[in-house]
């Protein structure tokens, strides 16, 4: 299955999409169905996360990134991922519903987490210096190794 996440205007174009599905379709791969668009799927994640809110795996979280950071920072014991990053360190899960429930109703922007404390998570794709790969550093995209001449094979292969 293949999914395109498009749900930041800003960022997601429909040149982009197509370049991404001729990119994977150059390095021979395929996928089953019609290509699945997040934003056409919005009621269905709400009714997934509706349904892992009544099984309480989820809580909110009033937390900006800024907070997060933060609080990463003023803590030399703050939780860090396998490869050094900090992780949000689970500061509304310890709210008490009351609370919760008293700065929703105040209107308060919250994000839902789910609740990491019973699953792990794989790590992040990484380059050959362990530098995570990410469009904003710039890494190496298919397409860019498509046109400097990079094989199907070779990618597939792993030796790129």
């Amino acid at each position: 299955m293949l999914r395109l996440e498009d749900i930041d205007p800003g960022r997601c174009r429909p040149e982009l999409a197509e370049a991404i599905q001729e990119d994977l379709s150059w390095l021979g791969l395929d996928w089953d169905g019609p290509v699945r668009v997040q934003s056409r799927h919005l009621a269905d994640y709400r009714a997934v996360l509706d349904t892992l809110a009544e099984q309480g795996l989820v809580y909110p979280c009033f937390c900006t990134r800024a907070d997060v950071v933060r609080e990463v920072s003023a803590s030399a014991a703050a939780p860090h991922g396998p490869d050094g990053a900090p992780l949000y360190p689970g500061t509304c899960r310890r709210l008490a519903p009351s609370e919760r429930a008293d700065r929703i109703a105040g209107g308060e922007r919250f994000a839902l987490r789910l609740d990491m404390a019973v699953y792990a998570h794989h790590r992040l794709l990484a380059d050959a210096d362990g530098r995570r790969l990410a469009k904003r550093d710039r890494a190496l995209t298919l397409r860019s190794l498509r046109d400097s001449g990079v094989s199907p094979r070779a990618i597939l292969d792993g030796f790129v």
